[in-house]
């Protein structure tokens, strides 16, 4: 059981390999009190996992009303790499400040070896392998 649901692995990509599109902050930090998450596991190059929860915490407090979701995948707990890796964030628009945080989004962005970056009316979000 994993993000307060079982999770069956049969059929998902890759052997073992469950994706997750709507972590929240709060399930995050509980992964982690809990050691089912660890960290510093990074995606490749990307962010840590404590990295993407301070910068997104920061956010969180900067930008009153701004919701952010996390994606990535968990590697069953049967198997021995065992883990849970973020390598997405989302964040919805429609905040007070929306403006200044675009911006500031911008800045981070490049300082990062971002893959894809999504923007629509509603949200913003990137992603890194």
């Amino acid at each position: 059981m994993i993000f307060g649901a079982v999770n069956d692995y049969s059929g998902r990509r890759e052997h073992d390999i469950n994706d997750f599109y709507s972590l929240s902050l709060k399930t995050l930090k509980e992964l982690l009190r809990l050691n089912f998450a660890a960290p510093e596991q990074c995606e490749n190059t990307g962010m840590t996992i404590s990295e993407v929860l301070e910068l997104c915490s920061e956010w969180s407090e900067q930008y009153p009303g701004l919701a952010v979701k996390l994606g990535g995948y968990t590697v069953s707990p049967k198997r021995k790499d065992y883990r849970v890796s973020i390598n997405r964030i989302e964040v919805a628009l429609g905040f007070e400040g929306e403006r200044e945080f675009l911006l500031e989004l911008l800045n981070f962005i490049g300082d990062y070896e971002v893959d894809e970056i999504i923007a629509t009316t509603s949200s913003v979000s990137f992603s890194w392998d």
